[in-house]
């Protein structure tokens, strides 16, 4: 394998990974857009529930959340996607 094709290779395998790491890094920056609707949503039903019963989401950010550190593609991809995300949200 010549020099040339192996920076060929390597270059390949960190577009793809820069790529994998762009698309959660999305798709992470778009479930936090919908956990802010839902706790808006959540919060306009209490505010709309009757005032003499008990409020239907007592905490608004109750089991919205999901911890996803414990797959092994987070490890590999963490770096790539928190820089992504702070790039992302100083727009």
């Amino acid at each position: 394998m010549s020099m040339n094709q192996n920076y060929d290779d390597q270059a390949m395998i960190a577009l793809e990974e820069q790529q994998v790491s762009e698309l959660v890094a999305s798709l992470i920056n778009y479930a936090q857009g919908l956990e802010t609707q839902v706790v808006g949503l959540r919060s306009q039903i209490n505010r709309l529930s009757a005032s003499d019963t008990a409020k239907p989401y007592p905490d608004l950010h109750s089991d919205i959340y999901e911890l996803f550190c414990d797959y092994p593609a987070y490890e590999r991809n963490k770096t790539n996607i928190e820089a992504f995300l702070e790039n992302f949200q100083n727009r």
